[in-house]
């Protein structure tokens, strides 16, 4: 019987490992919701946009009030954890607690492995312009990481009110139904969706004679203009393909593991894995076959 006792507390350990892990999705779920209904009564009053990169880049006090509002729920009750977001650096939210240059953190997937506890992905409205000048399009994404690996992403579309989840090895999920990811295997019968149209179109980069040629093979191109939630489409088989340019941690951390649960795949567009701290370029599609595909045929030669 002593033989079987360190097994038993190991097992203990384990678990003791995995509740906490069940603990930060049920409120993460909540908070989401909490920050939809923010940002739904927030779109009534003064936005103050401001300019970050550009004109095309935006951000207004919502986006750094509903990430302060996240920031806040999980530090509250996870103080030892890490927190990525768009709009705040730790420094500047926390310089009292976070001490390390996190900014250079960020840009090594070297922090996995100093991180013992889970590291958050913010996006506090992915499709800010969406929030501004339609308000529709526009999501709350949060992800988190532990260990080296996802433990669970959410998105919520929050005027479709689609509220998008997946934990890992748990499928995906949407408003409780399960998702999957559409079954074409034909690039004539694609949807090829992708967050910037002018960027992919108008821009100069190395891929661009191939995805321009895959434009005219597709059936058709659309653009949303929210990473995440065109993750998600793909994910939920309402699109086929997405490839986006530039993408931050924040933007598909979420969403990667939504479309992974449901059967799909990410890669970055310069090949290998998509890295989940650091900006990055990729193509996903609905299965590991399709990004193999489009891949081969449009983007490996150049």
């Amino acid at each position: 019987m002593e033989q079987h006792e360190p097994v038993m507390e190991r097992r203990e350990a384990v678990m003791k490992q995995c509740e906490p892990g069940r603990e930060r999705y049920e409120l993460a779920m909540k908070w989401v919701r909490e920050a939809g209904d923010m940002l739904r009564r927030m779109r009534k009053s003064s936005l103050d946009i401001a300019e970050k990169s550009g004109h095309q880049d935006i951000v207004t006090r919502c986006d750094r009030e509903i990430e302060r509002f996240l920031r806040q729920r999980i530090w509250n009750l996870f103080p030892d954890d890490r927190i990525v977001g768009e709009e705040y650096t730790a420094a500047e939210f926390r310089s009292d607690r976070v001490k390390e240059q996190y900014a250079a953190e960020l840009r090594s997937d070297q922090v996995k492995e100093q991180y013992a506890a889970a590291v958050w992905f913010l996006d506090p409205i992915d499709g800010t312009t969406n929030f501004v000048n339609q308000s529709c399009d526009y999501a709350v994404s949060v992800g988190c990481i532990a260990g080296g690996g996802p433990q669970f992403g959410i998105v919520l579309d929050v005027e479709g009110g689609r509220l998008y989840s997946a934990k890992e090895g748990g499928g995906a999920w949407m408003n409780g139904c399960r998702l999957h990811t559409a079954e074409n295997q034909q690039v004539k019968d694609m949807l090829l969706t992708t967050p910037c149209v002018t960027e992919l179109f108008l821009g100069s980069y190395r891929e661009k004679e191939g995805i321009s040629r895959l434009a005219m093979d597709v059936r058709a191109v659309r653009s949303t203009g929210s990473i995440a939630l065109e993750l998600c489409h793909v994910a939920s088989g309402r699109a086929d393909l997405c490839i986006a340019l530039k993408s931050s941690p924040w933007d598909h951390n979420a969403a990667r593991l939504i479309l992974a649960e449901a059967g799909g795949a990410i890669q970055s567009l310069e090949g290998g894995e998509l890295p989940y701290y650091g900006d990055s370029a990729f193509v996903a599609a609905g299965s590991e076959e399709a990004v193999k595909k489009i891949k081969k045929e449009y983007l490996e030669h150049l």
